[in-house]
């Protein structure tokens, strides 16, 4: 009958006896180097983990302070994309810049003031002169006028219109006018219509 040892093989042998030393002495080393550390070393530990928690909440910190800045970004990629820049210049450059414009346009400003002036006093002149010359014209013409005419600011009336037509007339188909006579009567004609155009421009240019 067989025996137990005979139905399980011996165990092999190993080719390297120093690997059963090294397998001993394993585990007396792991136990050695876990063991528990000393209070200095404790100590150290905690002030380099309230360093590094120190470190976390200035880096927090720091996060919230660029947030405001950097979640405006898409907004600022596409001005920027745009080109579209602003120049922001100091108070007193542009104080100085707005004095030396207006020091540099200030004698061609006065100039054309005077121009101007000369130009008012020029036309208030001739607004005299007209207003003289309207009345000169006036007095010249008012003797030949029966008298004042119906409606203020107008010429002759219809009828006084007719009276001196007819007069006209009459004279020019006379046959014992002379030649120089008839050349008098036509000048006056002119020089009456003459009259009477330019006092219709002074009554339009007074009124």
């Amino acid at each position: 009958m067989a025996t137990r040892q005979s139905l399980f093989p011996a165990p092999r042998q190993s080719l390297h006896p120093s690997a059963h030393a090294r397998q001993s002495y394993a585990p007396n080393a792991l136990r050695q180097s876990l063991q528990v550390p000393s209070s200095d070393f404790l100590s150290s530990l905690e002030d380099c983990v309230a360093s590094t928690e120190a470190c976390v909440a200035r880096l927090d910190a720091t996060n919230k302070a660029f947030e405001p800045g950097i979640k405006d970004l898409p907004r600022i990629k596409r001005i920027f994309d745009h080109n579209v820049w602003f120049l922001v210049l100091p108070e007193p450059t542009v104080t100085k810049r707005r004095h030396e414009y207006a020091s540099s346009l200030r004698p061609q400003i006065d100039s054309l003031v005077e121009r101007a002036e000369t130009l008012v006093s020029s036309e208030s002149s001739q607004l005299l002169h007209a207003r003289a010359r309207l009345q000169q014209l006036e007095s010249a013409l008012r003797p030949a006028l029966p008298a004042a005419p119906r409606y203020a600011n107008t010429f002759l009336s219809s009828e006084e219109e007719k009276v001196g037509c007819k007069l006209e007339n009459n004279l020019e188909g006379r046959k014992d006018l002379t030649m120089a006579q008839r050349r008098k009567i036509g000048m006056l004609r002119n020089k009456r219509e003459r009259l009477e155009r330019e006092r219709a421009k002074l009554l339009a240019a007074r009124a």
